[in-house]
């Protein structure tokens, strides 16, 4: 592959200004929301991006083993990875006589448990039951 088939998708980018106008319309009478949101939007923009081909085909899903498993660590603290998810599926259904539609931009904003400020107090408190560690996926998509 060279680097003529990797392009940036900046999906972090319109995320973090979709997520900042959200944020500047919450009502003051949620607090705690407005500082769980402050806190996603501070770890998005700090985090590492990484681009993964199309709905995150690394490893065929009949390749995969304990041993992939076993391996699979973030390579920094806060990671945010974004992919295209497109099936070339149409799938039309509706949700409460809405009409939906396929998410075909996701990141997967990924944090280190207990090696980042938390999100929303609370959250590394889990640390204890894992001690062998662990990873927190929050996903954003649009």
């Amino acid at each position: 592959m060279t680097n003529q088939h990797v392009r940036a998708l900046n999906y972090s980018a319109h995320a973090l200004e979709d997520l900042r106008t959200m944020r500047d319309s919450m009502d003051a009478r949620f607090p705690v929301s407005a500082q769980v949101l402050d806190n996603v939007i501070a770890l998005l923009d700090q985090s590492v991006k990484f681009i993964l081909p199309n709905c995150c085909s690394v490893i065929e899903p009949d390749q995969l083993t304990q041993n992939h498993v076993d391996m699979a660590r973030l390579p920094f603290p806060c990671v945010a990875f974004e992919t295209p998810w497109m099936t070339g599926e149409f799938v039309e259904h509706s949700v409460g006589g809405s009409p939906q539609k396929e998410v075909t931009k996701r990141i997967a904003l990924c944090w280190v448990l207990g090696q980042v400020p938390e999100p929303k107090k609370g959250l590394n408190q889990w640390a204890k039951y894992y001690p062998q560690g662990g990873v927190f996926v929050y996903p954003i998509y649009w």
